[in-house]
């Protein structure tokens, strides 16, 4: 009798094509039964190669000889993955459960990380940048990526970097990562939250429209 890795036909033992058996079945009758062994996915033969079995690669899994896709926004991150149940969250996403109950395996859906936080090690927590921080972008992976907020700025205090207010006629965004800038165009003023400039009463921004290049001229009369 043929043993786990062969089938017979017409009395002759036959081995089943590379990384696949029979799944344990004895006696099998035509190489239809062999099947790719755990992690490994079919490859359809070609007219330079036969069927044959290869090892599933990342970001995908494989089961029941097929390769799958992970959900959306998730990924493998093992070699021969043969499970849905080891798709995560891929770097800048974290885990969300749609059901609200004790966490799952695999997450129901995978978020993006939103601006101002970021993720644990593990991919299923988020976590608040600390006080007076946020972040310059979205789908943050540490807190190293937290930089002074808007209307803050970044000073050293007994070798720790802190972030304080901003005041008076100091600019302080984000895009500057804690460095002080100043308003110093035609009729430009520090609004409220010091973390822009904008036009003083009496004038708008004609150049409201691009980034970066304010340009303040006097209202129009009726207006």
């Amino acid at each position: 009798m043929c043993d786990e890795n062969e089938y017979c036909f017409h009395g002759q033992g036959y081995s089943c094509p590379l990384n696949s058996w029979t799944a344990g079945a004895k006696g099998a009758v035509d190489s239809i039964t062999c099947v790719c062994k755990t992690g490994y996915y079919r490859v359809p033969a070609t007219n330079s190669t036969p069927v044959a079995c290869q090892p599933c690669t990342r970001p995908f899994y494989c089961s029941d000889s097929v390769q799958y896709a992970c959900p959306q926004h998730m990924g493998t991150n093992v070699p021969k993955a043969h499970s849905h149940a080891l798709c995560e969250c891929q770097e800048g996403f974290f885990q969300h459960n749609v059901s609200g109950g004790a966490r799952a395996a695999p997450p129901t859906q995978c978020r993006e990380v939103p601006i101002g936080y970021f993720t644990d090690s593990m991919r299923e927590e988020l976590v608040q940048c600390p006080a007076s921080t946020t972040t310059y972008g979205t789908r943050s992976v540490s807190k190293t990526q937290c930089v002074c907020a808007g209307g803050f700025k970044s000073i050293t205090v007994l070798d720790t970097v802190v972030c304080e207010p901003c005041t008076r006629d100091e600019t302080c965004s984000t895009a500057l990562r804690g460095a002080v800038g100043q308003c110093i165009r035609y009729k430009q003023i520090v609004n409220q939250q010091n973390d822009a400039c904008v036009c003083e009463a009496g004038f708008f921004d004609a150049m409201a429209t691009q980034l970066g290049a304010m340009q303040c001229i006097a209202c129009p009369a009726g207006f």
